[in-house]
């Protein structure tokens, strides 16, 4: 189970909170962020194109399944639009939709 667990990618969806520089992204305060395992990956300034983008980093081939957890700042409606997309593009891959309810992140995606 350990094993598997560590195979579990996380991308996160949030919002800068103040202008930054990190690596070779300029962030500016109000800007989406996307988080791959915790660490700054893709900036942008909407939060479905910035999901969309953290995605291609977070598929790999021998991934099966995507499960998309919506929190408090995100509708149903844009939710199920974002993960039909993720569907169609990964067909591969079984795809799951969750209110997760969480704060801060209007998106947790989990890779497995």
């Amino acid at each position: 189970m350990s094993e598997a667990a560590e195979r579990v990618k996380t991308g996160m969806i949030t919002r800068a909170i103040r202008d930054t520089r990190f690596e070779a992204l300029t962030i500016h305060e109000g800007d989406c962020i996307g988080l791959f395992n915790g660490k700054i990956a893709v900036t942008g300034k909407d939060e479905h194109e910035v999901a969309m983008a953290l995605m291609q980093q977070l598929i790999q081939d021998e991934d099966a399944l995507i499960t998309v957890y919506f929190g408090e700042d995100a509708t149903e409606t844009d939710a199920d639009i974002l993960t039909e997309e993720i569907a169609d593009l990964y067909a591969n891959c079984d795809v799951e939709l969750h209110n997760g309810g969480q704060p801060v992140y209007p998106y947790i995606i989990s890779v497995e």
